[in-house]
């Protein structure tokens, strides 16, 4: 059996933030580098995370919401 290997392009913009993301981790100290990377990483994760949970959040409350109901505006 012969194994195939799909490849997929990265997102459009996927090169410039991994440039970004590492200049400036070369600008931090050798020493403090590898704790500032994995920070930065778990703190990537739980944005995205939360970035999911409230378009998750949206779509559910759209779903209850119902075409003729129509959405409260906020005044300030």
């Amino acid at each position: 059996m012969s194994a195939t290997t799909t490849t997929t392009r990265a997102p459009r913009g996927t090169k410039n933030l991994s440039l970004a993301f590492f200049a400036a981790a070369d600008a931090i100290k050798e020493d403090k580098r590898p704790a500032a990377i994995k920070a930065a990483l778990a703190s990537i994760r739980g944005e995205l995370k939360a970035t999911r949970e409230r378009a998750k959040l949206a779509k559910s409350r759209a779903g209850k919401r119902g075409p003729g109901r129509p959405r409260k505006v906020k005044t300030v």
